[in-house]
């Protein structure tokens, strides 16, 4: 007997905040989605948003996760802060979407980053010897040079990440046309109400907005339960140190450059803040 069946119903709100695929791991978001979905105490479901995004393989493995919930119970997304990139990936698996005015959304793209330090270990005298077997084993390393044969590759490589990008777009904003999709898919970020505008998101509202809606949809009174990953110590721990050591590597500066520069804009339109 599932006791859960005699509870009173509530909206689950989730929290996803944080780099995904670092500081938000899939496989743990996804185990919380799939426990919602079976218990009958959740009538309803709010992705509760603030992330910039992240690993595009996690963010697709969570988006699919929210899409099979989303086919057994009313579930939206409501961005508060950031909605960018993976993050909005995840969105889309809303039935509408929700978000602040002041809220950044879109960046739908995908990008790779990577230092280049052949130069300097020229000036220090040091020389990275490579022993490999085929001969794409090290493409992509940080100590020289891409032939142009391996850019051509991984261009190719992130222009069918970008497709499979712009298909969850497509399924998830079916009222917009292809033409639509390709004016916005361009790795720009939008303030709330110009996401609608273009729209990326339904409506600019709260958090509470989105569970009243919701609430209403599944028939319940808009009472809530916030869930977030059951993590122990030891991940949070790692957890930590590797959210801090990727703030300086690739992924974490792709994915905040472009929600860096509509902040900044935010900040030129509405002023510095008031003490």
């Amino acid at each position: 007997m599932d006791l859960n069946t005699y509870l009173p119903p509530r909206v689950a709100v989730i929290e996803l905040s944080g780099v995904i695929g670092v500081k938000l791991h899939a496989r743990e978001f996804t185990h919380l989605l799939r426990a919602v979905r079976e218990n009958a105490r959740y009538k309803a479901v709010v992705l509760d948003i603030d992330s910039p995004g992240g690993s595009p393989y996690a963010s697709e493995d969570i988006y699919l996760a929210a899409r099979a919930l989303a086919r057994r119970k009313p579930l939206v997304a409501a961005v508060r802060g950031v909605g960018a990139s993976g993050s909005y990936m995840v969105a889309c698996a809303g039935e509408r979407i929700f978000a602040l005015p002041s809220a950044v959304v879109g960046s739908i793209g995908v990008i790779s980053l990577r230092p280049m330090v052949e130069d300097l270990l020229a000036k220090l005298g040091v020389e990275m010897r490579v022993a490999k077997t085929g001969d794409y084993k090290d493409m992509g390393s940080i100590f020289r040079a891409a032939t142009a044969e391996e850019q051509a590759r991984e261009q190719q490589f992130l222009d069918e990440i970008y497709t499979r990008f712009v298909e969850i777009v497509r399924e998830g904003r079916p009222q917009l046309s292809a033409e639509q999709i390709d004016a916005i898919a361009t790795g720009e970020v939008f303030l709330g109400a110009k996401a609608r505008e273009v729209g990326l998101i339904d409506e600019v509202g709260s958090l509470d907005d989105a569970v009243e809606w919701v609430a209403a949809r599944a028939g319940i009174d808009p009472k809530t339960a916030v869930l977030r990953p059951k993590r122990g110590l030891a991940q949070l721990v790692l957890g930590r140190a590797a959210a801090a050591m990727l703030d300086s590597a690739a992924l974490a500066v792709a994915d905040r450059v472009a929600v860096e520069l509509a902040e900044r804009l935010h900040r030129a339109a509405v002023g510095p803040p008031r003490s």
